[in-house]
This record gives structure tokens, C-alpha cells and sequence, in this order.
């Protein structure tokens, strides 16, 4: 994700990653497909770029 992001921007940059819990709505998104807590089967994974990279809120198919 780094490089996605760095490439855009002409200046060095710091990138920070954090984790969020497991949560329902994101099932269809989680590639661990021997989830114990899966309640949904997984339908695809995201192509990440520049524009939902940087978003701040959980990616869930809409």
C-alpha cells in the first residue's frame, strides 16, 4: 500500500497501518476462509489504489 500512495506524492512519506477487529459486514471481503466467525462466504477481494487506500472507515461491499 506504501508504494500506492508514495507514487502519487512527490514528497517521503510515513504510512501507518492499524488493524480492525473481525465484524460481520466485512465477511464477504475476508479472505481467511476457515474463519470461525464467518457469516458470510467471501465474494471477492479489493483492488486497492490511491483513492480507497487513504479512506478512513471499514470497506464493505455496498
Amino acid at each position: 500500500m506504501r508504494h500506492i500512495v508514495a507514487t502519487q506524492l512527490p514528497n517521503p512519506i510515513e504510512l501507518f497501518i492499524h488493524t480492525d477487529p473481525c465484524l460481520p459486514q466485512s465477511c464477504p471481503l475476508c479472505s481467511v476462509m476457515q474463519c470461525p466467525h464467518r457469516q458470510e462466504a467471501y465474494q471477492y477481494s479489493i483492488d486497492w489504489s490511491l483513492d480507497n487506500v487513504l479512506e478512513n472507515q471499514k470497506h464493505t461491499i455496498d
